[in-house]
């Protein structure tokens, strides 16, 4: 019998990567058009260049972990496959199989 608390946690660990899969998308956004900026307009103070840069590392460093994450956590399809492929043994398909033909014998009778 499958524990129906594991469906919620499929879900949960679906919007979680999705979750990621936004915010990494966000962070690469903000890393082309803040370089595109820095690149193009160099008349920055000294200050706000530091913070631009800052802001630039940030950001590599997000997408970075942000597309590892995206690619390591399993979606919701994967999950219920893992499930079923861990459920969905010898055993369990003969023990279906001789219950649907005690059913069948009882029907017949």
């Amino acid at each position: 019998m499958i524990n129906p608390m594991i469906f919620y946690w499929i879900s949960i660990c679906d919007v979680l990567k999705n979750a990621i899969l936004a915010f990494t998308t966000l962070s690469g956004l903000v890393l082309i058009f803040d370089g595109i900026v820095i690149f193009i307009d160099l008349d920055y103070n000294d200050d706000t260049k530091n913070w631009k840069i800052k802001l630039l590392k940030i950001c590599v460093i997000t997408l970075v972990v942000g597309t590892i994450l995206t690619i390591l956590i399993p979606g919701e399809n994967t999950l219920i496959k893992i499930l079923i492929a861990d459920n969905l043994t010898a055993g369990n398909i003969e023990s279906a199989t001789q219950f649907v033909i005690d059913v069948l014998k009882k029907l017949k009778e």
